[in-house]
C-alpha cells in the first residue's frame, strides 16, 4: 500500500494539533485550586529522603490550595456561602 506524501502531511499537522498544550485561563486567587500530585518524596530526620509514587508514601493525591485564607489541605474545601443580590 502507497502512502502519498499529502497523507503524511495530513497525519502530522492531525499529531502536532492534538500535541498542543491547553491553555488555562487566569488565575486569581478567588476560589480554590486543585492539584494532583503523582510522585511525592518522603524524608527522615536524618536526612534520607526517597521518592516514590504518592500511594506508596501514603500520600493524598488531591490537594486544595487556597489563595484567600492560604492553606493546602488535602479534604475539599467546604465552598462558601455568599448572599446574592436581588434583582430590582
Amino acid at each position: 500500500m502507497k502512502t502519498g506524501a499529502s497523507t503524511w502531511a495530513a497525519l502530522a499537522a492531525v499529531l502536532f494539533l492534538a500535541a498542543q498544550p491547553a491553555v488555562a485561563g487566569d488565575y486569581d486567587g478567588s476560589k480554590p485550586l486543585i492539584c494532583a500530585a503523582l510522585v511525592g518524596v518522603s524524608c527522615q530526620a536524618n536526612g534520607q529522603c526517597k521518592q516514590d509514587t504518592v500511594e506508596k508514601l501514603n500520600i493524598p493525591q488531591f490537594f486544595w490550595i487556597d489563595a484567600v485564607v492560604p492553606t493546602a489541605r488535602s479534604e475539599p474545601p467546604r465552598f462558601r456561602c455568599r448572599p446574592r443580590a436581588r434583582p430590582t
